[in-house]
């Protein structure tokens, strides 16, 4: 999904946020750089759950490799301790992440 501006994504991950949305994919071989920086900061705005996926369908799809994410995209282990405990924080109020 391109957009024309941040401010349109913003109000994407409003509406998302208020039909009761946990998380998004912030980081995908699909997304440019770019759009991997804005999405993973509306996410922590919107307080989402990061999640990615590199959309590996082996031979369907060959110019994508498996844990692919594209764009330099690193993930570092506080990012996945800071995503652990915004899924607990979900559970002690009551949300299930499931």
């Amino acid at each position: 999904l391109k957009m024309k501006d941040v401010e349109d994504y913003r109000k994407l991950f409003a509406e998302l946020k208020k039909s009761g949305v946990d998380g998004i994919e912030v980081y995908s071989s699909h997304n440019t750089k770019e759009e991997n920086k804005i999405f993973k900061q509306l996410a922590e705005e919107f307080e989402f759950i990061v999640t990615g996926g590199s959309d590996f369908h082996g031979e369907t799809k060959p110019n994508i490799s498996l844990g692919q994410f594209g764009n330099e995209v690193n993930i570092d282990g506080q990012a996945l301790v800071k995503e652990m405990e915004l899924i607990s924080k979900n559970r002690r109020n009551g949300r299930n992440n499931n």
